[in-house]
């Protein structure tokens, strides 16, 4: 499965980006940018800041997406050969799937900005400071930021959400009949303990767990789970497993925690 991303611009204050399907990672896709831009003189770089502006961003519909793969545009664009781009800069909201994207600041403030998923990471680069030993900086960054969130989850304690579900349930228990037992001896002798030990004991038992898999969803389910992550945990308590844990605990936590 292709790791997917954005070989993006700012233009003008606005962004806009192209899909490229294939090693968007920094060692893949951004080591190719940055060689790219340090292969430029004076005068191309200027060529490009030129040309970059004056591109016409079409729909991927009229286009497509795998028109134009990895750094294949940049050269083309320096060489007058293409005029227009498919314009995908949509997916960077795609959180689950844009997994790195790269913008370069047309050309004229020869800076960029590299993002994993929906945050950037790291500061803004300058082309001045460009050189092949960058690339580690960006993956030591995001390496930080995982660091930072798994501590942060180990250290959540139960969230009130958890404690108000635990209590609808057991309210929806006994309208229904099921909750049958002595209240007069049995609720106070519950009172002196935790109604379940096993959860007391255990500071994960009541963490959001959420599966590393590779989904595809709309839109409008990415929302209901930012909503459902926000009212569970406060945009911090989530478990997660699988290699690409961390990257989806720092989204959600962002998003989570905007949303409340």
């Amino acid at each position: 499965m292709g790791t997917r991303g954005l070989l993006g611009f700012l233009i003008n204050g606005e962004r806009y980006g192209s899909y490229n399907h294939w090693d968007s990672y920094p060692e893949g896709l951004g080591a190719e940018i940055v060689k790219f831009i340090l292969s430029l003189d004076e005068e191309q770089i200027k060529t490009m800041a030129e040309r970059v502006e004056a591109l016409e961003w079409v729909s991927v519909k009229d286009y497509g997406e795998y028109n134009l793969q990895m750094t294949e545009p940049l050269p083309l664009i320096l060489a007058g050969t293409v005029t227009s781009m498919p314009d995908k800069s949509d997916f960077i909201h795609d959180w689950l799937c844009c997994e790195w994207a790269y913008y370069i600041e047309d050309f004229k403030q020869r800076v960029m900005e590299v993002w994993s998923g929906a945050r950037q990471v790291g500061e803004i680069i300058r082309f001045a400071d460009m050189s092949p030993g960058c690339i580690a900086g960006w993956v030591d960054a995001l390496n930080e930021c995982r660091s930072q969130a798994a501590a942060l989850n180990r250290a959540m304690p139960a969230t009130d959400s958890d404690k108000e579900t635990t209590t609808d349930a057991q309210s929806q228990s006994t309208a229904n009949g099921t909750n049958k037992h002595d209240d007069s001896e049995a609720d106070t002798e519950g009172d002196k303990a935790p109604k379940n030990t096993k959860d007391a004991e255990d500071p994960k038992a009541n963490e959001v767990v959420i599966p590393d898999q590779k989904l595809s969803r709309t839109e409008a389910a990415h929302q209901r789970d930012l909503q459902a992550i926000a009212a569970a945990t406060g945009g911090i308590g989530i478990s997660v497993v699988g290699p690409d844990a961390f990257d989806r605990l720092i989204l959600a936590m962002g998003n989570a925690s905007r949303a409340t």
